[in-house]
């Protein structure tokens, strides 16, 4: 599962640049539709009151969840805040179809 946020206008991780590719590698990483939809749920949390022009999108007909959110703002401004994360966490480990089952190899390596 993957929460990606993103400032329109950070002056130190170009939007323009940097997010199509990190949302174009998780969306494939994910395995992920083209198909978006809007998070009201994750908005609630990451756009808070603070932040201006703020949405989340959730691709849809994913392996694995991957949410999008983008605002208004520079590159002080930042809506996934460790309080989001904490929840965001919480909420994939405590949804078990969302996680990825590990198995050992046979041979132990």
């Amino acid at each position: 599962p993957t929460l990606l946020g993103f400032a329109r206008q950070d002056e130190v991780i170009d939007f323009d640049t940097y997010a199509p590719t990190s949302i174009a590698f998780w969306q494939s990483n994910n395995g992920c539709s083209g198909t978006l939809e809007d998070d009201p749920e994750t908005a609630g949390l990451v756009c808070g009151d603070e932040l201006v022009g703020c949405g989340c999108e959730r691709f849809v007909d994913c392996e694995a969840e991957l949410v999008v959110c983008a605002w208004d703002g520079g590159h002080e401004a930042y809506g996934v805040t460790d309080a989001v994360m904490a929840w965001w966490f919480a909420r994939v480990l405590s949804d078990e179809s969302a996680l990825v089952s590990c198995e050992t190899p046979a041979d132990g390596a």
